[in-house]
């Protein structure tokens, strides 16, 4: 499949006895539209991310390069970015 590139939003809600819950990620078309989604976002979730994807992705997100691009509020400290 080749090189690809992916620009996520990954939002994290808090449940009602404060425990960090992971929302569904949203793609974007472009990293100006992810940071600007991550920024609009941050004013009502617990915490937010806007990242870039780079690698092949036929091979599994393993093997893809991951950037964070902007960060925001609480982020689970199992969310690891190599």
């Amino acid at each position: 499949m080749g090189e690809q590139t992916l620009y996520l939003i990954q939002a994290f809600s808090e449940s009602t006895r404060g425990r960090l819950l992971i929302d569904a990620p949203i793609r974007c078309i472009s990293e100006r539209a992810a940071r600007a989604g991550a920024e609009r976002l941050a004013n009502t979730k617990a915490g937010v991310m806007a990242l870039v994807m780079r690698g092949d992705m036929s091979k599994g997100l393993d093997h893809a390069h991951t950037e964070i691009l902007y960060q925001s509020g609480r982020i689970p400290e199992e969310i690891t970015i190599t």
